[in-house]
């Protein structure tokens, strides 16, 4: 069979990463699903997240990760698996490790991501695509500051 557009081959080693899931449910994901991260398929993925209650969102333009979400009026949760060593697995994780190093860019962060909220309320699209410009500023600091610090990759929070 032809491979899809930014289909995630068998073999890859992948990170997850959580967003608002609180830890002891993310280990247990995690626990569950190692074999799978390991070595899986789309659809053994799917059902492997599935059974830890979330659901995949096959709508998500972004094609170098796989998103999942909570199952409907499930606790909010927002899981990204990205095969391990990329570059937008890299960006991902340089990204997180400067604002935690650096307080006032993560206020900023937090600041923004509050104001877009109650701007954009559910239109996913247009408050994802707000964040764009602080994505690409931050991630220019970012990169200054990882080649003062010798910064390198940290172990996925998952």
């Amino acid at each position: 069979a032809e491979a899809k557009p930014g289909a995630l081959d068998p073999g890859d080693r992948l990170r997850m990463r959580a967003h608002e899931m609180p830890e002891q449910r993310l280990t247990s994901i995690l626990r569950n699903t190692e074999s799978v991260v390991a070595d899986f398929d789309d659809e053994e993925l799917s059902r492997a997240m599935v059974a830890a209650g979330l659901v995949w969102r096959r709508s998500n333009p972004e094609l170098t990760k796989r998103y999942f979400r909570e199952q409907p009026h499930g606790e909010r949760t927002h899981v990204h698996v990205r095969r391990f060593g990329s570059w937008h697995e890299q960006w991902a994780l340089l990204f997180r490790d400067y604002l935690r190093a650096q307080p006032i860019a993560l206020e900023q962060y937090a600041s923004l991501k509050r104001i877009l909220a109650a701007r954009y309320g559910h239109d996913r699209a247009a408050y994802t695509d707000a964040k764009g410009d602080f994505f690409w500023s931050t991630i220019r600091s970012a990169d200054g500051w990882a080649a003062e610090t010798g910064w390198l990759p940290g172990p996925s929070d998952g």
